[in-house]
């Protein structure tokens, strides 16, 4: 399908004044890997970004634009709007919200929202939910293309929101940032316990899908083993959901930095990913980039991610016992890890607009 070329692309940067997290990471490394790929074309593309952005991604052939004096959603709806439609352009958006009135194509990641709403209870997540699903009708109304980041989640996009085959495009995600990451022990300076014992590590969170109560009962279940939990506990996001008395032998470190938490997945016995829900799943991989042997959830889209190279367990099922799940024969992470990076990403995301055209190349 091809549509009107517009005057210019215009990339909503609103992540960049937003705090770094999975799709905040996606959209950075992807527009960088764009930058390499555009030095060629006609149709100019801009980044739009608010007053407060951090702009440290050094782009040569994408141009920055500072617009409006507001912050947050109302810059995306009011300003990016605005800005947007006075330049005829058009809108790519890459962390799941857009300019509703505007012409575009939006990244949706997963549809968590939409397909658990009893996972979203406290009066922040149900408006975060609210607002998501406001925008899933937008794109499936509106946008001209969506880009969702596996096929699992394409599935599910077209089967809940509707929204025929064609119209979406799958950009898996890469890894290849924790590559330029220095390990940093900050941690282990922190905890001197994780120089003296052996500990599995996860990246978790309150949300339900991180599924937090399964590294409890693991850890209930070895309790000579040291689990060490990083991430952000807000009890504000996703209300006092878990209540469970936490055993001796857990470790919570609270928000590392890329450094620990590199470090940590070097240095741990296994990284636990027991996600009951996952678009993509980005930490499994970095974490097999480090050496780490790698145990997750056969669920949702983390088996069409990641392969043989790791060790399943059933997210729902008993705690099962660890050192006989890691005794388990695995395949090459190296075969794994090879089928992404954010450059074939910006490839497929760059062909789809030539395609639909959208993005003009010169003429040599």
């Amino acid at each position: 399908m091809t549509v009107t070329a517009p005057r210019k692309i215009i990339i909503n940067g609103l992540f960049l004044s937003r705090r770094l997290t999975g799709m905040e990471r996606t959209a950075r490394e992807l527009v960088r890997e764009m930058d390499a790929l555009v030095d060629d074309c006609y149709t100019p593309l801009e980044l739009a970004v608010p007053w407060d952005a951090v702009d440290d991604l050094h782009l040569r052939n994408i141009s920055i634009r500072v617009v409006g004096s507001r912050t947050g959603t109302a810059w995306e709806q009011t300003s990016l709007a605005r800005y947007v439609l006075r330049e005829r352009g058009w809108c790519l958006s890459i962390c799941s919200t857009a300019p509703l009135f505007c012409k575009g194509g939006v990244f949706i990641h997963d549809i968590a929202y939409l397909q658990h709403p009893e996972w979203f209870t406290s009066l922040y997540s149900r408006l975060s939910a609210a607002w998501h699903r406001v925008n899933y009708a937008y794109a499936a109304r509106r946008a001209d293309v969506l880009y969702t980041v596996s096929e699992w989640s394409k599935e599910q996009i077209c089967a809940c929101l509707g929204v025929d085959s064609q119209k979406v495009v799958v950009v898996p995600n890469g890894w290849q940032h924790i590559l330029h990451v220095k390990e940093d022990e900050g941690a282990a300076r922190l905890h001197p316990e994780l120089l003296e014992r052996p500990f599995f590590f996860t990246l978790c969170s309150l949300a339900p899908n991180k599924n937090l109560p399964w590294v409890v009962g693991a850890a209930k279940r070895n309790p000579d083993t040291l689990f060490v939990v990083a991430g952000n506990l807000n009890k504000v996001a996703y209300g006092e959901r878990f209540k469970d008395e936490l055993p001796g032998n857990m470790l919570l470190l609270g928000y590392v930095s890329d450094g620990e938490s590199r470090w940590l997945m070097g240095h741990c016995r296994a990284f636990l990913f027991p996600s009951l829900y996952e678009g993509f799943g980005i930490p499994p991989l970095e974490a097999l980039s480090c050496g780490a042997a790698v145990v997750v959830s056969h669920a949702t889209a983390l088996p069409e991610v990641l392969g043989d190279a790791v060790h399943y367990v059933d997210p729902e099922a008993a705690i099962p016992d660890l050192d006989e799940i890691l005794a388990e024969p695995v395949g090459d992470a190296g075969a794994v890890l090879s089928r992404y990076s954010y450059s074939k990403a910006a490839e497929v995301v760059c062909r789809s607009l030539e395609d639909r055209g959208l993005l003009r190349r010169k003429v040599v």
